[in-house]
């Protein structure tokens, strides 16, 4: 089969984030959908070369984000205050910073997960 270059310029990737307590407890388990655009390769490798931190450029790629919901179970629409809230739980940006790399590098998110795995 020839390749053929497409339009696809977006990503979107499972995170699944687990919510550590004192001793390494799980304290819970979470599981949303987020979606990424994917930089030009030009741009990501003067991206990743410079000072650019991670955490900006997944925030400024972020253009999606599915399966959050609030404490009564309602479920909330993407929206700036979305993402800054997402941003804001330190323990948490760890995981969508790992998305973002994997949208990027165009790895399989099941390795995302098997290296999450062969650390524990």
């Amino acid at each position: 089969m020839a390749l053929v270059l497409g339009k696809k310029n977006t990503r979107k990737i499972k995170i699944i984030a687990e919510q550590y307590g004192d001793f390494d407890t799980v304290l819970a388990r979470h599981s949303f959908d987020v979606e990424f655009k994917i930089m030009p390769n030009s741009e990501w490798l003067e991206a990743i070369n410079s000072e650019a931190m991670l955490t900006d450029l997944a925030k400024e790629n972020m253009i999606g984000v599915d399966g959050v919901k609030t404490e009564a179970g309602e479920m909330v629409p993407f929206s700036d205050e979305l993402k800054a809230a997402l941003f804001d739980e330190t323990w948490l940006v760890k995981f969508i910073n790992e998305a973002f790399a994997t949208a990027q590098g165009g790895a399989k998110q099941s390795d995302l997960y098997k290296k999450e795995k062969r650390k524990n």
